[in-house]
């Protein structure tokens, strides 16, 4: 027999409270250290992230829930639930969800500077 446990209120607002939406679902941060930031995003069906590359991160992504098409300096990669990606510092980059249930990542992102201006955007998608 499986028991529900109740999760707290003050539990659940502290994760509403870190969520951020975007175009293409939505994130929050995990986990924060000076050197490394883990965060959990969710795509969309049909959503796409925008291709981007970074100056001075390496990101490590783990498919938790889902399958996802992604591209690393335009190289197709398919991903299912269990697979993990790596991305260098400067690769371009971006990760699509082509099926019909929520895509669920984590995204561990590494280097001397984590915060979200560490963005070489691209052209295009």
């Amino acid at each position: 027999m499986t028991q529900t446990v109740p999760v707290p209120a003050s539990l659940l607002d502290s994760l509403k409270a870190r969520w951020r939406p975007t175009r293409w679902g939505g994130e929050h941060v995990a986990s924060h250290h000076p050197r490394c930031l883990v965060r959990h995003r969710v795509i969309r069906p049909g959503a796409r992230t925008e291709t981007e590359a970074h100056f001075h991160r390496v990101e490590h992504w783990v498919v938790l829930q889902g399958a996802a098409r992604a591209s690393v300096d335009d190289e197709p990669r398919d991903l299912l639930e269990g697979d993990t990606l790596d991305l260098a510092v400067g690769a371009r980059h971006w990760i699509e969800n082509p099926g019909r249930v929520d895509l669920h990542l984590i995204s561990i992102e590494m280097g001397g500077y984590l915060e979200d201006d560490d963005v070489i955007p691209a052209t295009g998608h």
